[in-house]
């Protein structure tokens, strides 16, 4: 249910707004050393990896918000 997730993707504003940013947006280019390099890198639900013609790995962090709280870290290859 919509009102209580069980599981969400920890990312911020921020990180959205920075990638962009830093990918040819319109806004600010501070801190662009710091921005992840590919859509692959930001932590989503959904997974895109544009391109792949070589390995490639990304993470995914998600945390239990229900009433054991835990928070998951997963490896993709």
């Amino acid at each position: 249910m919509a009102a209580d997730p069980g599981l969400i993707y920890d990312i911020e504003p921020s990180d959205y707004f920075k990638f962009f940013n830093c990918m040819g947006g319109l806004g600010s280019r501070d801190n662009c050393t710091t921005v992840k390099e590919s859509i692959a890198d930001l932590n989503l639900p959904s997974i895109a990896i544009p391109n792949l013609r070589t390995f490639q790995a990304m993470t995914r962090s998600v945390t239990n918000v229900d009433q054991y709280m835990s928070t998951h870290h997963v490896f993709y290859m």
